[in-house]
């Protein structure tokens, strides 16, 4: 087993003071301390970003810290965000010494000012304790920073899409009591992740680079992914979401633009999704809608009823489709208000547009809500899960 030598730590090579203080120091294996590495963070994490990341997060950590010990045998993963060193450092250091070795740990595997990829969104905290977890000695810190945190996920999002690990799975909208009319299948954009093939869903990441600015080039890539598989199944039709962020008329669409010129048989099953995550510039994003219209593909307004959904569709004016939010369907099943609720987005969205669909319909008793606010159209679980995840010119992930 690797340990720590009790001298002043001197030697920049962490792994070389291990092997020497093998050599050199006699401790029996109660005088030894265990060094627990602890991502503070984690349950914020965890409700912030899906279950792949942290798990990637995690996995990160544990290989960081194997590559430094050099030993996978004293390294335990003993519960997701905290890694346990048992009995690495004699318990006869002093406080400089112990510092000084758990700091080379640390930084060593993620340095103090510049973490980099996943590992950024973690809080980390090294403490040594005695056998059994007591008498802690908290030693360093690290905080996360939010910025370092939607860098990170911005940098997995741009390793993926360089890499073409963007997957598309599908989703159908159908008609209620008809379920073999299909209006559109909606195509969700997930990442694939490099190293463990885990799917990151857009809820994830794309907080994280609208905040990088990012999100316009990856929004062109999803369409452009669209394009293809329209062009490769002639008789299906298909939607994708672009962030209202995206939705200007700016010279990095035009290549678009020229090529569903050149195609009206794509255009014309193609549907864009604006969603509601950011809000509308009011006269680019008519004039994209417009153009996108003009070309033949159709405008979907998604999210409507929260956040600025409903402004952009207020904005557009002309959307071919509404898609109601399914929070409010949701709260709908609680009671009367959340049904009177329902019905007003309905009857204000059918004010804008003819088609009107109610997403998140999961339950069979949802169809008499759907009825009640006199919506045709619906989407959700019950009705068809998205399918498995497929890197085009792939198989399913």
């Amino acid at each position: 087993m690797a340990l720590v030598s009790g001298g002043k730590c001197e030697n920049e090579d962490l792994v070389s003071d291990f092997n020497t203080a093998e050599r050199s120091v006699q401790i029996s294996e109660n005088d030894r301390l265990d060094v627990v590495v602890n991502i503070m963070n984690y349950r914020q994490l965890v409700q912030r970003y899906a279950r792949d990341v942290i798990h990637v997060m995690n996995r990160v950590l544990l290989n960081g810290v194997n590559d430094v010990i050099g030993d996978d045998s004293v390294v335990a993963l003993v519960e997701p965000g905290q890694i346990r060193l048992p009995r690495l450092l004699p318990a006869g250091l002093g406080f400089s010494e112990t510092h000084a070795s758990i700091e080379r740990i640390l930084t060593r595997i993620a340095p103090a000012k510049e973490l980099q990829g996943l590992l950024s969104l973690a809080a980390l905290e090294v403490h040594a304790s005695a056998a059994g977890g007591v008498q802690g000695v908290r030693v360093l810190k690290i905080p996360a920073r939010e910025s370092q945190m939607h860098m990170a996920v911005a940098e997995e999002v741009l390793s993926a899409v360089s890499n073409n690990r963007l997957a598309l799975s599908r989703q159908p909208i159908r008609r209620v009591g008809k379920a073999s009319d299909v209006l559109y299948d909606e195509c969700l954009a997930r990442l694939v992740l490099l190293d463990t093939n885990q799917v990151m869903p857009p809820g994830s990441f794309i907080p994280s680079i609208e905040r990088a600015g990012l999100v316009s080039a990856f929004d062109r890539l999803v369409v452009r992914s669209v394009i293809g598989e329209l062009a490769a199944n002639q008789g299906m039709v298909l939607g994708c979401n672009i962030s209202a962020q995206s939705a200007v008329e700016a010279a990095w669409w035009l290549p678009i633009f020229e090529e569903l010129g050149r195609r009206p048989d794509i255009a014309e099953r193609l549907v864009i999704e604006v969603t509601e995550s950011a809000p509308l510039v009011p006269s680019k994003g008519r004039s994209f809608v417009q153009r996108l219209q003009a070309l033949g593909c159709k405008i979907a307004i998604d999210d409507f009823g929260v956040h600025y959904g409903m402004a952009t569709g207020m904005e557009i004016k002309s959307p071919d489709i509404i898609k109601v939010d399914g929070s409010l369907l949701k709260n709908a099943r609680l009671g009367a208000r959340g049904q009177g609720r329902l019905i007003g987005i309905s009857d204000l969205a059918r004010e804008l547009s003819s088609i009107v669909v109610i997403e998140g319909v999961e339950e069979p008793s949802d169809f008499e809500l759907v009825d009640r606010a006199g919506c045709q159209w619906v989407q959700g679980y019950l009705l068809g899960r998205p399918t498995e995840p497929v890197v085009p010119g792939r198989a399913a992930v």
